[in-house]
């Protein structure tokens, strides 16, 4: 199993980011979806199930992938640092 997390900010957006991803459907500043699944696939599987987040802007995403095979650091954040 792996985790995968998608991640996306909208923190220091400008008018030259007009193309940027839009993942989650409600508006946002952050978003951050986390799954647990074997693959990609499958975690992209999972995410069809959430109405509120956006498929195909999340694929635009290279997620953090986090390896179960040994004890490590999960995920670190700060905001506003």
């Amino acid at each position: 199993m792996k985790i995968f997390a998608f991640r996306h900010n909208k923190f220091k957006a400008s008018w030259s980011q007009f193309n940027e991803p839009n993942i989650y459907k409600h508006g946002y500043m952050y978003a951050e979806i986390v799954v647990l699944a074997n693959n990609i696939e499958e975690a992209y599987h999972l995410l069809m199930k959430e109405e509120n987040w956006d498929l195909e802007e999340i694929k635009r995403l290279t997620p953090v992938t986090i390896e179960l095979d040994q004890p490590k650091v999960v995920t670190k954040l700060v905001h506003g640092g």
